[in-house]
């Protein structure tokens, strides 16, 4: 629920003050806290830079149960949540995540049109970005959330139907 690629997440680090930031930010007169993860990206320059990606309070509780459920890993020194299933320190490989997603389809028989559904990491940033849009994130915002260059990259991600809807 943050709308991160799959190499920003496999990016995450183990332990909260490496993954986890809350932000008191004031509104209409009031002070809320937002809540963010803390990961990198290179998508949009050559070096890996360190980016804020606004969640949901419920995340947390989230990352730490991944914590204990992912413990044995980080005890052969890994430093990333989603660490490789080899000790060499580096994070989880996409094609490992998509296989496990193409298994997990498989097993739970999770069909589309009559076949086997082929989910990828990428469709849950999609439907992320029109679950956003749908509750009322405007285009730029969103935009900024999922780091896009081009606002025109990041109307593909929402939903098209609810944009007609706006602009009529």
């Amino acid at each position: 629920l943050s709308g991160m690629r799959f190499h920003e997440i496999a990016h995450l680090k183990v332990g909260r003050a490496n993954n986890w930031s809350e932000r008191p930010v004031i509104v209409d007169g009031g002070v809320r806290t937002f809540y963010f993860l803390i990961s990198k990206t290179n998508k949009l320059q050559h070096d890996a830079t360190s980016y804020l990606w606004q969640t949901v309070p419920f995340v947390e509780h989230v990352l730490e149960a991944l914590e204990q459920g992912l413990a044995h890993r980080y005890k052969r020194g890994n430093s990333f949540l989603f660490s490789g299933y080899l000790n060499t320190g580096e994070s989880i490989s996409l094609s490992t995540i998509n296989c496990a997603l193409k298994r997990y389809a498989e097993f739970h028989d999770i069909e589309f049109d009559g076949e086997v559904w082929l989910v990828a990491t990428h469709q849950f940033r999609k439907k992320f970005s029109r679950l956003m849009i749908r509750s009322g994130l405007g285009l730029v915002a969103l935009q900024d959330q999922l780091k896009h260059f081009d606002i025109e990259m990041t109307k593909t991600y929402g939903d098209l139907n609810l944009y007609s809807e706006l602009q009529q």
